[in-house]
């Protein structure tokens, strides 16, 4: 429904047909009774009432005859027809009934509808730079009523845009506006009438008294007084002219001191301890009666050392063209590590540079479980001894090997190496972030199938996986509960407590996920600043698994050492298959001689008869005479 005049609203009745089914409504809103304990705010929960119809014509009250319940889901929008997940910023689920078409209902008492925000309290609904722009939409029997309607302030609630007063005791949340943009110079006054104060004192305006200033003037006459109770953080420069008493103070840039004292000095409030730095030859002393901390002229810090607290960092290289993490140490500001940050203008262009010998401490543990004292660089390094994710530059790889210090079990089965081998399947793969690593064909085992194969080449440690990898679809910050609401394209596998790793800008983020409203959604904590562009890179997993290409390089000697023993005793074999084939050759041979033998021998036997037989029928003389050639030609 939507008001043609702020002054006397009339009514539209939107209609929509769906499942033969005409909704009509009137709405009404006001303020509801206030339930639980009295307080200064007014009641969260709105009432709301409405009218239906059926698809009749003409159209029939819903529950004419009988009171109906009808199911019925109310969002408020924050435009008229957005239809993302971001443009709802509330909705809820109530069960209403409908009675001769008239239906009355108190927002706020519903259950939360998936995905949505829901709260009781809809104060929050009403705040914020796009709060004029507020929509309510209704959806019976699965469809929701055109157009939407939009939420108008009564009369008298104009009030609250202009009042110039409050009164004592009133409590405001969200911003607080002095000022218009015709008159933006105007004070906030306190002490206001207050004798004896100079005109301007106690007045905070915005380059009221000083170009590009927020001014804000101490009590008194002269001189003036700014008393600062606790901890006063001071994000950008001070500059202090005049004699100072400050309480405890944090000041992120430089702290000038000008006045009629050689230094800074820091006072308890009662007193009993008092710290001052001060310069004399060219040296930075911290004193207390003592030297404390001493800075030289050459930049030594002296006995004491330096200790920073907590997630605060040290940065170096503050206003050179840089990108804006570049240059900082912290302990776990960006990571669950020591963060040291190189330098660079792009956060893809960041270089460390370790001059010398870079020895890490701790003992590796290797197997399942964190490797511990190992260096690991993620991109293309020269370096000495390290671990390194991705390439690894070096003249030449050196291991340590002496036998004095290791203690020998004994030799390898080189047949149980060349089982294993066989075992394994070489692959070939691209890798996931195509972005660091290329799209080019590699070549190599996958860890998780080693490790079924020779588990102790594979060692476990905790690292982001590019599981997600993709855009979101969109993205929302929220500055006062410094989240980021994420949607992406498909489901993420995320859970309440994971770490996932983001890309924001040109920073990498590794944060935690305090809330997953939906399979394809997930929420983000402790996030700085509204970033304009998001690319999720993936979770963290404990069971991060690395190969000890060593381990699997040495089974390999085993089994080609395995391999060549089998070549050997196989030259053997042959050599003696060679002279046993040699010797059945010269049998075959006297085999084919004897059996020409036993040919000749049977002519000769034939021939004998036919002699013999011959020397019956001639004389004998003849006969003679052929027994004596028989007798030459068996010779």
């Amino acid at each position: 429904m939507r008001m043609n005049t702020r002054n006397a609203p009339t009514h539209r009745w939107p209609t929509l047909v769906a499942a033969a089914v005409i909704l009509t409504l009137i709405a009404f809103l006001s303020s509801p009774p206030t339930y639980g304990q009295a307080n200064q705010f007014p009641p969260g929960k709105m009432t709301f009432q409405g009218f239906l119809t059926d698809a009749s014509s003409p159209p029939v009250p819903l529950g004419n005859t009988t009171p109906e319940n009808k199911s019925v889901i109310f969002k408020i929008y924050k435009s008229a027809n957005g239809t993302a997940s971001t443009d709802v910023a509330w909705a809820e689920t109530q069960v209403v009934t409908v009675d001769k078409g008239h239906f009355s209902v108190l927002l706020g008492e519903g259950s939360a509808v998936s995905g949505f925000p829901h709260d009781t309290d809809l104060s929050g609904v009403f705040i914020g730079s796009d709060a004029s722009d507020r929509w309510i939409g209704i959806t019976v029997d699965s469809a929701e009523i055109t157009p939407r309607i939009q939420f108008f302030a009564a009369p008298y609630a104009q009030l609250a845009r202009t009042a110039n007063t409050l009164a004592s005791g009133a409590v405001l949340s969200g911003n607080v506006q002095i000022g218009t943009l015709s008159d933006p110079k105007v004070t906030l006054e306190f002490g206001a009438g207050k004798s004896g104060k100079d005109g301007a004192a106690g007045k905070i305006g915005y380059e009221t008294f000083t170009a590009g200033a927020l001014d804000i003037v101490g009590a008194g006459g002269n001189p003036r007084t700014i008393k600062l109770w606790d901890n006063v953080i001071i994000p950008g420069s001070a500059t202090i002219s005049g004699a100072a008493t400050v309480g405890a103070t944090t000041v992120n840039g430089s702290l000038t001191s000008s006045g009629s004292v050689a230094g800074l000095i820091f006072q308890n409030r009662d007193s009993s301890s008092v710290w001052q730095w001060y310069s004399t030859g060219g040296t930075a002393r911290l004193w207390n009666g003592g030297d404390k901390i001493t800075v030289s002229s050459a930049g030594v810090i002296g006995s004491a050392g330096l200790t920073v607290s907590g997630k605060n960092i040290i940065e170096l290289g503050i206003g050179l063209a840089k990108e804006s993490n570049a240059g900082k140490i912290g302990y776990q500001v960006f990571t669950d590590a020591l963060d040291i940050v190189g330098a660079g203008t792009s956060g893809s262009g960041r270089k460390i540079r370790l001059w010398g010998d870079v020895v890490v401490g701790g003992k590796p543990t290797w197997g399942k479980g964190p490797e511990n004292g190992n260096l690991t660089v993620t991109g293309t390094a020269a370096l000495g001894a390290t671990t390194v994710t991705g390439v690894l530059v070096a003249t030449s790889f050196k291991t340590f090997s002496d036998a004095r210090i290791k203690s020998l079990v004994g030799l390898s089965d080189s047949r149980v190496d060349l089982e294993t081998i066989q075992k394994l399947r070489v692959t070939d793969y691209r890798m996931v972030d195509e972005v660091a690593e290329g799209d080019a064909i590699k070549k190599g085992f996958i860890a998780q199938e080693v490790e079924a194969v020779i588990p102790e080449a594979v060692s476990w440690s905790r690292q982001f996986v590019p599981d997600i990898y993709s855009n979101p679809s969109s993205f929302h910050f929220d500055p006062r509960r410094r989240e980021l609401s994420l949607t992406l394209a498909k489901p993420h596998g995320l859970k309440t407590g994971d770490r996932v790793r983001i890309i924001a800008d040109e920073s990498q983020l590794e944060l935690s996920v305090t809330e997953v409203p939906s399979a394809a959604e997930f929420i983000v904590g402790n996030v700085e600043k509204a970033p304009k562009q998001v690319f999720v890179y993936g979770k963290q997993v404990p069971d991060f698994r690395a190969l000890n290409y060593d381990r699997i390089f040495t089974t390999g000697i085993g089994a080609i050492q395995e391999l060549a023993r089998r070549v050997e005793e196989l030259k053997k074999s042959e050599a003696r298959i060679a002279e046993l084939e040699q010797k059945t050759s010269r049998m075959a041979e006297l085999e084919q001689k004897a059996a020409r033998v036993d040919t000749l021998e049977r002519e000769m036997a034939q021939l004998k008869k036919l002699v013999a037989g011959l020397a019956e029928a001639q004389a004998p003389k003849q006969v003679a005479g052929i027994q004596n050639i028989s007798t030459v030609a068996v010779r």
